[in-house]
């Protein structure tokens, strides 16, 4: 009986251990890629798209089951471009067998050789990544029934993922409607997971447009109600930038919270910035970035995140060796709320280097011009509506810095204070104190009207050393006297749009003078400026450098005749074609060469190279009034037009001694003079001038031409020039005129 039974048990053994080689052995010897298209018709149903596997499907469970499938590819939707959705060289599966006889799932590895995603838009706005709803089939009611397995309760499965491998994949975006592509090549990454629950490791690395981008991660176990540790590395373009995160995430979910700490490096931030650029949504690169953003930079800070708020504490930026400090939060909702303070102590800018189309019409000093702001000029900021950012973004701004070192000196005590609200910008305060006991202030506000950004604010200054702060600023001022530019105090308003930039109600006092007025710059490619300004009284030979004493007559270089081949000097005028402007000067008293000069005035427009001069006068000088008129164009080249002298003047004394002529007789003696002169100047007919002038009981009346001169090169053609000169001198009596001119000249 025991022998037998001891046979049935042997036999029981051995039909068992075939049937399991069996099951082992015989899945290698089946022809899987019968069941292709069973399979491409499942995913068809699932997702709506043709699945096609044009390679090899194989299946074996020795020496562990492993699943090999090759050239697999998901069809794209109508409308899209032929690449199909998705493509895959080559998909490789292993799974450890001993774990899965007690009911877990060990993924070995999981392999996917050159994966590529074409992610599109069409033109008509529909995307390629939403798959059809799967068909629901029809099933009769059952009998309810109660799980009683964990996994049935939500639990998750015991899976565990040693290795996933990514070898070479891409995913490219294109939008067809926005003709925008963005391309994410190189992809090679591995992940491995402990269970789905966590932890997990990854390794990724990714080309995004051209940037290299390297992560390193690990996340701790997700179940439970601890939070769940977090550090993440991010590598930019093989070290141009690094980005840490340490923390923590809890309460995945809705109440998700994020807390760590924060840190970005690196050797250059000019070379970061410019990597940046080339990314997906930066806009057009800079032509040049500052030099100062060449050095190393530092930010680290301590974050907590929630769905609803973001605060920043213990923030310490560092570029070079200034380190600014700071804190911030931003509440997020139907209205988000902002907070942000940055501070110094003393920042050193010593080594810092910070060097490195249009209408013609010129620019108005007045703000309410409409007509000045051209069309074509430079590109406008961005608003919308009457605000300038979204209305419902709202918060503050503030920095103080104590003192920034910077050419050897000192700025103190800067501070900004920011308000936004309602989409608008108030700047409530800037303000800073310069070298030289020197202080600026800065207040107003930024906003938007019909779409249209404008800043509109008050500005004001003033310098108790005003020389100090021109040598601080590297300008020269040794040829000004040391009694001169002492002190400057001036306020003012301003008003500034993307196509005008406008001082306007200047006041302000240099030394002894006062000033009023305005100025105005349109922002255009050919520079155009509007200038109008009143000055009560200026001493200007208190400005001017003392005359050198004469050291001898110095010999004058005779022209050369003919000459014709040598390059001729640049026009001094030629400055004047290089801009447009209006201007409108005023001066009260101007104290020149010891002459007084009243009632000053300068007014005219410089358009497209043509000059306008209105008025040029002087109301009296030394008992002479004089007034200039003109109407040029060309004037970098030959210069073509008409002007205008005239004269009056009680005697010649004051004339003489402002432009150093030296009279034949005392100007008593020669009495009033009064004087029109006319001259026209042309490349075709030279220069021809008329004069009508009298001077005391003598008048001339005359005629002049010159012809053959060339304008351009008048000494090289001086000697083939021709004169014609048609004069009429007349005096009611020869004793009066020889009187007059201490002429040798006797009755008969």
């Amino acid at each position: 009986m025991e022998q037998h039974v001891r046979k049935i048990l042997i036999g029981f053994a051995v039909t068992l251990t075939l049937i399991l080689l069996a099951a082992l052995i015989v899945p290698s010897f089946i022809d899987w890629n019968r069941f292709k298209a069973e399979i491409e018709s499942q995913a068809r149903l699932a997702t709506g798209r043709e699945l096609t596997i044009g390679g090899d499907i194989s299946f074996s469970v020795l020496p562990a089951p492993t699943l090999a499938v090759a050239d697999v590819a998901l069809a794209n939707i109508p409308g899209a471009s032929e690449t199909p959705l998705l493509r895959l060289k080559r998909l490789d599966a292993q799974i450890s067998l001993l774990p899965l006889l007690t009911g877990k799932i060990e993924i070995a590895r999981f392999d996917l050789q050159q994966p590529e995603i074409f992610l599109e838009i069409t033109p008509e706005g529909q995307n390629n990544w939403t798959f059809a709803a799967r068909p629901q089939a029809e099933e009769a009611p059952g009998p309810a029934t109660v799980p009683e397995t964990g996994e049935a309760n939500g639990a998750a499965p015991d899976i565990r993922l040693d290795e996933l491998n990514i070898r070479d994949g891409a995913v490219t975006y294109t939008n067809r409607q926005t003709d925008t592509q963005l391309q994410i090549t190189g992809i090679k990454a591995t992940l491995s997971a402990n269970s789905l629950q966590g932890p997990f490791t990854i390794d990724a690395s990714v080309t995004l447009n051209g940037t290299a981008l390297a992560l390193e991660s690990s996340v701790g176990n997700l179940a439970g109600t601890r939070a769940t540790p977090v550090t993440a590395t991010l590598d930019i373009d093989s070290g141009k930038g690094r980005i840490d995160f340490r923390g923590s995430v809890a309460d995945p979910g809705p109440a998700l919270r994020v807390s760590g700490a924060v840190g970005a490096s690196g050797k250059n931030l000019s070379a970061l910035l410019a990597t940046l650029s080339q990314l997906p949504g930066s806009g057009a690169p800079p032509a040049t970035l500052p030099p100062f953003l060449a050095q190393p930079y530092h930010l680290a800070f301590d974050m907590t995140a929630t769905s609803d708020l973001v605060r920043i504490r213990d923030l310490a930026a560092r570029l070079g060796d200034a380190t600014i400090n700071g804190s911030g939060a931003v509440e997020i909702g139907a209205d988000t709320n902002f907070e942000m303070l940055l501070s110094a102590n003393t920042l050193d800018l010593s080594n810092w280097q910070f060097a490195n189309t249009s209408s013609s019409k010129p620019a108005s000093t007045n703000p309410q011009a409409d007509d000045t702001a051209a069309n074509g000029g430079t590109a406008a900021i961005p608003a919308t509506g009457n605000s300038l950012l979204p209305e419902n973004i709202s918060g503050t701004v503030g920095v103080a810095v104590q003192a920034v070192k910077f050419n050897g000196d000192f700025v103190r005590d800067i501070a900004l204070d920011l308000q936004i609200a309602k989409g608008n910008a108030n700047l409530r305060n800037l303000s800073l104190n310069l070298p030289g006991s020197s202080k600026f202030r800065l207040s107003g506000a930024a906003v938007a009207t019909d779409g249209k950004p404008s800043f509109g604010g008050r500005m004001s200054f003033s310098s108790e050393s005003l020389r100090q702060l021109l040598a601080w600023s590297g300008t020269d001022i040794s040829a000004v006297p040391e009694e001169r530019l002492r002190r400057l105090n001036a306020k003012a308003e301003l008003n500034v749009t993307p196509e005008l930039a406008q001082i306007y109600a200047l006041t302000a006092t240099l030394d002894s003078s006062s000033v009023s007025g305005g100025l105005a710059y349109a922002l255009r490619a050919r520079p155009s400026f509007g200038v109008e300004l009143k000055i009560d009284q200026l001493n200007a030979d208190a400005y001017l450098p003392a005359a050198a004493p004469p050291q001898g007559a110095t010999a004058t270089a005779k022209p050369k005749s003919g000459g014709t081949g040598k390059t001729a000097e640049p026009s001094p005028l030629a400055i004047l074609d290089s801009f447009d402007s209006n201007f409108k000067f005023s001066v009260d008293a101007l104290t020149y060469q010891g002459v007084v000069l009243k009632a000053l005035t300068l007014n005219g427009t410089l358009l497209d190279r043509q000059l306008q001069l209105a008025q040029a006068a002087i109301g009296d000088v030394a008992g002479a009034s004089i007034n200039l008129r003109a109407d040029l164009k060309a004037l970098s080249s030959v210069p073509e037009g008409t002007a205008r002298l005239q004269l009056d003047a009680k005697n010649l004394a004051g004339i003489a001694t402002l432009t150093g002529l030296k009279l034949p007789v005392p100007a008593a003696q020669l009495g009033a003079a009064k004087l029109t002169a006319d001259f026209g100047l042309s490349p075709a007919d030279g220069v021809k001038s008329s004069l009508d002038a009298t001077l005391g009981g003598t008048r001339l009346d005359a005629r002049m031409t010159v012809t053959q001169l060339s304008l351009s090169e008048p000494a090289a053609t001086l000697e083939r020039a021709q004169l014609k000169l048609d004069a009429k001198l007349e005096n009611a009596s020869l004793a009066a005129l020889s009187k007059q001119f201490n002429l040798p000249l006797a009755p008969g």
